[in-house]
C-alpha cells in the first residue's frame, strides 16, 4: 500500500514541477516580447506608402515583361511543341499528330497563370526585379528583404490581379515594420 502512495506523491510532485515550468516560460517569454515592442515603435501606413508604392510599380513593371515573354511563346515559358519563328520557340495552338488527330496545345487560364508565375522564378525575371526595386534607393528608408518575391497571377473577366508574397523589414529612425504582401492590378 505504502508504494502505491509513494509513487502517487512523486507523480504529484513532478506535475508541480512541469506546470511551474511552463508558467515560468511563459512569463518570461511575454515580459521579453512586451520589452521589444516599447523600444521600437511601428511605422504608419502613410510611411509605408513609398516602399509599397515601388514595389506596385516594380510588379507591375516586371509583369509587362513577362506577359511579353510568355506571350511570345504563346503562353508558356518553354513551349514542348513548338516552331522557331524569329528566334525564338512558339508553342503550336494547334497540330495534327501521327494518326491524323487535331491537338489543342493553347494554354487554359491557369496553366497561363502558372507559366506567368514562373517568370519571377526564371533568372531574367529576378534579375529585372532586383534592378527595379534597386535597393530601394533613393528612398530614405532601411529595407532588408526578408524573403524572395513569390509571385502569383489571378486571371478574371475583370481583369488579372498581381500578388507578390515578399516579406521585408522597414526602418527609419528608430521605427520599423514588416510589410509580407503586395498586390496589383492589370
Amino acid at each position: 500500500m505504502f508504494k502505491k502512495r509513494g509513487q502517487v506523491t512523486l507523480y504529484i510532485i513532478v506535475g508541480i514541477f512541469i506546470v511551474v515550468g511552463v508558467a515560468l516560460f511563459f512569463f518570461l517569454r511575454s515580459s521579453s516580447t512586451e520589452e521589444i515592442s516599447e523600444q521600437s515603435s511601428s511605422l504608419t501606413d502613410a510611411q509605408l506608402t513609398p516602399v509599397k508604392e515601388r514595389v506596385a510599380k516594380c510588379l507591375q513593371e516586371v509583369s509587362g515583361n513577362a506577359f511579353e515573354y510568355v506571350g511570345k511563346r504563346g503562353g508558356y515559358l518553354t513551349p514542348a511543341n513548338s516552331l522557331e519563328v524569329g528566334g525564338i520557340n512558339v508553342a503550336y495552338g494547334l497540330y495534327k499528330n501521327s494518326a491524323d488527330q487535331y491537338i489543342n496545345e493553347l494554354p487554359l487560364l491557369t496553366v497561363l497563370a502558372n507559366e506567368f508565375s514562373m517568370y519571377f522564378d526564371l533568372d531574367q525575371g529576378k534579375t529585372e526585379f532586383k534592378k527595379c526595386i534597386n535597393n530601394f534607393k533613393p528612398l530614405d528608408y532601411d529595407v532588408k528583404e526578408l524573403s524572395v518575391p513569390k509571385v502569383s497571377m489571378v486571371i478574371t473577366r475583370q481583369g488579372v490581379s498581381i500578388k507578390a508574397d515578399y516579406k521585408l523589414l522597414v526602418s527609419k529612425s528608430n521605427a520599423q515594420a514588416t510589410l509580407t504582401t503586395f498586390a496589383t492590378r492589370s
